[in-house]
């Protein structure tokens, strides 16, 4: 343990031992706040105060009534040990209704209360907050433990919480805290006085002015209660600035991994997405969001993970931690399901690539007086999250959750032509997968409910591939579920599925799962581009994946020059037929095997002098299966060779004599790039045989 982990795990003692000894002799079950004032000598890092502030939190359970707030300052001169903690007591809060948000009231039937937003705003910059109809009273501060919190580089704002806001059906609430009774407070025009525990009604918009008893106004917020208005949820293109990432932490496992985060491409507009998310009451909340793609890399010594980036992007702060609860539910799903197969979410094997929350590593606060900064917020981490979505004037990053996945590869017959003949090595590993999902269906009772191709990829390790993964598990979820909670993508959805869903039914996840598994097989044996003509609407007419012997048709007539694959195109579409997918003794991994042996099984032969009379040994053309290092150099020879001559019939002379220039390139490559050793000559000649031993057949 370093020395820095040291100090910090001894205040984090102190702050436990000095708060808990307190509580104990004031335990009077009646509401009791208290600010637990830490002074320290060093900037605590980001994972260090959150586990301050859970620790604070965490005497709510054990101290009923106890409101518990933490306020960590910075003072280079302390002496050893380097920290003081203090616990004082809020005096004359406003009366003894604590401020923390209690059981929420219930609202009228004709009041919708996810529709009421507070926005405030200070100077050019606004900050949307949710305020439900509650008996809980939501503070106002700056860089504090909760309630509706502006960023540190708003420093117009006080620290301490000096008012807080209560939406009564509809009607804006204030009332004065006991913190700071040197400031003077007025709202929509009204001074706002000190032991008046109901507070009072305040008009549904107009200004909070903060002065001193003896000065002018320090702070000037504009605030209005109104509906949730659709503007909220636009923006503008990315705006990356210098293009300066950000710092976070990829929590998961017991472990801290520090990780930068790049700015995603300029010019970038969000896309949107939808989640079903839960109020603090439990009633289902529809969250619209926009969503940024972008990718991390390690900033551990020595580390060379790289993290694939979804930035998520919520209307107000409440929604973000809402989205945060729903992501933490779904990241569980995620490690129960590899945990089916072996693996964990740290470690393979994977039926899902695994999710982790990033949580943002922001600077400790600044020591500073109160000024007038309305109109000069820095460009810190919350300014810049906001300009990559096209919101420079709400610089809030608790709008934002970050979430990272491990970096995977595409699979390799997303980008390939049609096959001449099916394709047998990706069915090797969709087994693998198979066997996983069958895992989630029959003993976890979740589904994946949105596999597609572009949801499967490949996990390319040093030690070898590991085979393919899905990924997007923020789409899972129950394998039945109202149709609300469902997310799958409307093409890649089976016409029992739509019905359900245009009912308002609850929905078959895993009849979903079992259909789009079986179009991610065919994508992978012929190719996406004859998967798109099954999923095409042509002429108005339906779609041929939703009838069963047009399926058929439709397969067989694909290899129809080899009449040997008429009973492989069967297998491949009998899915289609008869409620298979709806079926409980369904099984993806024995569909699987059937295809597997189809496949192999021995055909007529094909008149080519170098294969047997009773089978071909040209039909089986390889996927993207290459082993590390060189995957990636022999995937490219490939790809560029395929997509510079038509090989439906076979290799040619003009590709045998380009495949040996691209060899000879490589080989060449290596061996310059090599150290000037036995084992630089090895790798060329080594290389060299790879690929001859890999593409020597047809392409």
């Amino acid at each position: 343990m370093s020395d820095d982990d040291r100090r910090e795990a001894a205040l984090g003692r102190a702050v436990r031992r000095e708060l808990s000894r307190w509580l104990a002799g004031h335990a009077t079950g009646a509401p009791t706040a208290v600010d637990v004032v830490v002074r320290v000598a060093w900037s605590p890092s980001a994972v260090a105060e959150q586990e301050l502030r859970a620790s604070v939190d965490d005497q709510r359970r054990e101290y009923p009534g106890a409101i518990p707030r933490l306020a960590v300052t910075v003072d280079r001169d302390l002496p050893d040990p380097g920290f003081t903690v203090e616990v004082v007591p809020v005096v004359d809060a406003a009366g003894e209704e604590p401020s923390a948000p209690l059981a929420e009231e219930e609202p009228d039937e004709d009041q919708d209360e996810d529709q009421l937003v507070l926005t405030l705003k200070l100077g050019r910059f606004t900050f949307p907050h949710l305020l439900r109809p509650s008996a809980g009273w939501v503070p106002v501060s700056r860089n504090g433990p909760g309630g509706i919190v502006f960023p540190d580089e708003a420093q117009a704002v006080p620290r301490a919480a000096l008012v807080e806001l209560r939406n009564v059906r509809g009607t804006l609430h204030v009332r004065r805290t006991g913190h700071d009774r040197r400031y003077i407070v007025a709202v929509g025009g009204q001074r706002v006085e000190h032991g008046r525990p109901t507070g009072a009604g305040v008009p549904p918009r107009g200004r909070i002015v903060v002065r001193e008893a003896t000065g002018d106004a320090v702070a000037a917020i504009d605030y209005e209660l109104h509906d949730r208005f659709a503007e909220l949820r636009t923006g503008g293109a990315t705006d990356t600035g210098d293009g300066t990432g950000v710092a976070a932490w990829v929590t998961g496992g017991g472990a801290f991994r520090r990780v930068h985060v790049a700015a995603p491409p300029a010019g970038l507009v969000a896309g949107a997405r939808e989640f079903t998310g839960r109020s603090p009451s439990g009633e289902p909340h529809q969250l619209r969001v926009r969503v940024l793609y972008t990718r991390a890399e390690s900033l551990e010594p020595g580390g060379e993970e790289v993290w694939h980036v979804k930035v998520y992007r919520c209307d107000t702060p409440e929604d973000a931690a809402m989205l945060r609860a729903f992501l933490e539910a779904q990241i569980g799903n995620v490690e129960r399901a590899n945990g089916a197969v072996g693996g964990s979410n740290r470690v393979p094997p994977w039926v899902i690539a695994p999710v982790h929350l990033l949580s943002l590593a922001l600077p400790a606060p600044a020591r500073t007086n109160l000024v007038d900064a309305g109109d000069r917020i820095p460009g810190g981490v919350a300014a810049r999250l906001a300009a990559w979505f096209g919101v420079a004037d709400q610089p809030d990053a608790d709008t934002c959750v970050l979430v990272a996945s491990p970096w995977v590869d595409e699979v390799g017959w997303l980008g390939q032509e049609k096959r001449p003949v099916p394709g047998r090595g990706p069915l090797e590993d969709l087994r693998r997968l198979a066997r996983g999902l069958d895992l989630m269906h029959a003993s976890l009772g979740i589904a994946h409910g949105d596999i597609k191709p572009a949801n499967v990829r490949r996990l390319a390790r040093a030690d070898g591939h590991d085979g393919y993964v899905l990924i997007d598990g923020d789409s899972l979820g129950p394998v039945r579920c109202p149709a609300r909670d469902a997310r799958a993508t409307d093409e890649y959805t089976s016409a029992d599925y739509r019905a359900q869903w245009e009912r308002g039914d609850w929905v078959d996840l895993r009849a979903l799962d079992r259909f789009g598994f079986v179009l991610v097989t065919i994508a992978a044996v012929a190719s996406p581009d004859r998967l798109r003509g099954l999923l095409d609407k042509q002429g108005g007419r339906e779609r041929v994946v939703d009838s069963h012997p047009r399926v058929v048709e439709y397969l067989t007539n694909w290899w129809s020059r080899e009449p040997r694959w008429r009973p492989f195109a069967e297998q491949l579409a009998a899915p289609f037929g008869g409620g298979v997918f709806a079926d409980p003794e369904f099984r993806l991994a024995e569909w699987i095997e059937r295809l597997i042996a189809e496949h192999d099984r021995p055909g007529p032969g094909c008149g080519h002098p170098t294969c047997p009379v009773d089978a071909c040994a040209r039909v089986v053309p390889e996927d993207d299966h290459y082993a590390p290092p060189h995957d990636r150099e022999l995937r490219r020879i490939r790809e560029g060779v395929r997509s510079r001559h038509n090989i439906a019939v076979g290799a040619r002379e003009a590709l045998i004599r380009e495949l040996r220039a691209e060899q000879a390139a490589l080989a060449l490559a290596a061996y310059r790039n090599a150290s000037r050793s036995v084992l630089a000559v090895a790798t060329a000649l080594v290389l060299i045989l790879v690929v001859s031993l890999k593409t020597g057949g047809v392409l």
